[in-house]
């Protein structure tokens, strides 16, 4: 959940850190509550800032993976890096993917998705021409991570 007030020592470090720019002095009036701000600056300071990364999820439904768990197993099994970063709405740290670990996921692997992207026609046509080359999906532990290839096992099939 995003946060929805602030307190007075935040406004004040807001004010002296130039995100609230704005700021009045009510003429008769002591203490904090001389101090007068717009409740639009207050309001786009606590707005949280976006990150430049996609979380497991978002991520997932880019490259066409339709159970963000096969991801998240892969991961775990340490297939490919991922940031952890502070989430800026819970404030909590979680598995995001920047643009560096996308391109090390893309360098790596391919989906149905990205297939037919990569190499034109339709992703059956495409798995259709892996499967008669007997390229499967990847896996490890006797289970599959859904249908994600080896790019270089995909490459020497469909290059």
């Amino acid at each position: 959940m995003s946060k929805t007030s602030m307190s007075p020592g935040e406004i004040i470090a807001a004010i002296r850190n130039g995100t609230i720019r704005r700021v009045g002095n009510r003429m008769g009036w002591e203490g904090y509550k001389s101090i007068h701000v717009y409740h639009d600056d207050v309001a786009a300071a606590l707005r949280p800032t976006l990150l430049e990364a996609k979380s497991i999820e978002m991520f997932a439904k880019s490259v066409g993976i339709h159970q963000p768990s096969k991801l998240k197993l892969m991961i775990g099994d340490g297939h490919f890096q991922t940031s952890v970063l502070t989430n800026p709405i819970t404030k909590k740290r979680q598995i995001y993917f920047t643009p560096e670990d996308e391109d090390t996921f893309h360098s790596q692997f391919l989906t149905p998705k990205t297939l037919a992207l990569e190499f034109g026609g339709t992703a059956r046509t495409t798995i259709r021409k892996l499967r008669l080359s007997n390229v499967e999906p990847i896996s490890a532990h006797d289970l599959r991570y859904g249908s994600v290839y080896s790019r270089e096992e995909v490459e020497n099939v469909l290059k």
